[in-house]
């Protein structure tokens, strides 16, 4: 989480891109997630019906169900755990970060940054950072520990 917010204001700093880069590329950045959402999830469902990380996956007999509700609790790849990176690392940083462009591209617009806008990404940006000091504590709630891995 710190490392990714320092290479991004490094990034910014050294004008390596613009502080707004998520925001000018927004939609771009939508679609490529979409497909690789469906592709990987469509990997996972292969890897939990043919190759399970353990006991605790299966299928319904419904691909439908399945592909959306997932087919392995906590599968790994090569000892990735792809739930924790998904959920936390990718997810979460991420979700800061597109907070944080959004933040920035207003004040590369306006020259300034709207006490609305400034409030709720600072609100959220704080609200993450607690989300990964506590993130221990997060593979023990109830989605993590029950709810599979797959497009939900």
């Amino acid at each position: 989480y710190v490392v990714s917010f320092l290479l991004f204001f490094l990034g910014v700093h050294f004008e390596i891109f613009e502080g707004g880069i998520a925001f000018t590329y927004f939609p771009q950045l939508i679609a490529s997630l979409n497909i690789f959402a469906l592709v990987f999830c469509g990997l996972l469902y292969l890897k939990g019906a043919f190759f399970p990380s353990s006991t605790d996956s299966g299928l319904s007999g419904n691909p439908v169900f399945d592909y959306y509700w997932g087919t392995e609790l906590y599968p790994r790849i090569l000892g990735w755990d792809v739930k924790v990176f998904t959920n936390c690392r990718f997810g979460m940083t991420g979700w800061a970060l597109l907070c944080t462009s959004f933040a920035c591209a207003q004040y590369e617009k306006n020259g300034a940054l709207s006490n609305s806008m400034l409030i709720s990404a600072l609100l959220q940006v704080i609200y993450l950072a607690k989300f990964h000091i506590w993130e221990r504590g997060y593979m023990f709630t109830i989605d993590i520990m029950h709810d599979r891995a797959g497009y939900y």
